[in-house]
């Protein structure tokens, strides 16, 4: 735990000579730590000291340690266009964090990128988080102050019923013994 308080110190303090260490740690350590967490929660609170560091750190990153980086950029408050274009290639790789990097960093100049990712949307009804990955597209958009037009949200209402479709044909087939595995395939 001593880090994890440091890390929240040095935040409470803007210490700024800690910005550079804490964005090396940021992109070294595990995604599913807590020092993780609380690194990308906290360095946005130094505000524009970490924009500089943070976008010379990114042209050196492996994927993972971008997606850490943009997670804080996009967190900044601050409108710089290299963020946006950041965002937008890091969207290009994973349209559901970028939907949510979109999200954070709060400019409507993203919708169409949104809108048409949610136009694309093909759910693959064997993946459990398929709904998740929508939702999180939607939600982005919303942020955002988009609304969907008449032709997007046929195609989300679309996929809503081939998913009530797709469970009631499930229901209608599964024969369920006492212990057999569930049909929805969860493994229980």
């Amino acid at each position: 735990w001593p880090p994890i308080h440091a890390v929240d110190l040095l935040a409470d303090l803007q210490a700024t000579a800690a910005i550079e260490p804490m964005l090396d740690l940021l992109v070294e350590v595990d995604i599913d730590t807590i020092i993780y967490t609380r690194l990308e929660q906290r360095l946005p609170e130094f505000g524009a000291d970490v924009l500089e560091p943070a976008l010379e750190r990114l042209n050196h990153a492996n994927a993972e340690g971008a997606e850490s980086l943009l997670a804080v950029l996009a967190k900044l408050g601050i409108k710089d266009q290299r963020i946006f274009d950041a965002i937008c290639e890091g969207f290009d790789d994973d349209l559901v964090l970028g939907s949510l990097q979109f999200g954070d960093y709060g400019d409507p100049a993203a919708l169409p990128y949104i809108e048409d990712a949610i136009a694309d949307f093909m759910p693959d009804f064997t993946r459990p988080h398929w709904r998740m990955d929508l939702k999180e597209l939607l939600d982005a958009h919303e942020r955002l102050g988009g609304v969907l037009d008449d032709e997007l949200q046929d195609h989300v209402d679309e996929i809503d019923e081939r998913w009530r479709e797709h469970v009631a044909r499930s229901e209608r087939t599964a024969k369920v013994g006492r212990n057999d595995l569930c049909p929805c395939k969860s493994g229980k």
